[in-house]
């Protein structure tokens, strides 16, 4: 076999870029931690150990996973 034949080698059809950046997206999981009493909240990929008391009004803080 002759190593110019190019029509033995075929590459597999890619999804686009931004295909592929919406796949990437998907996969990611955003959290929100917020507080119950104030109402003051923040979004991170990582989860705290643990919520603890809101720094502003000492309410108690909630972790959801956020909706996009």
């Amino acid at each position: 076999m002759s190593r110019t034949r190019a029509s033995s080698f075929q590459v597999p059809d890619e999804p686009s870029a931004e295909e592929r950046a919406a796949l990437r997206k998907a996969a990611r999981h955003i959290f929100r931690l917020y507080c119950f009493a104030c109402g003051r909240a923040t979004e991170s990929t990582t989860t705290p150990e643990r919520a603890g008391r809101c720094p502003v009004c000492g309410g108690t803080m909630v972790l959801e996973l956020a909706a996009e």
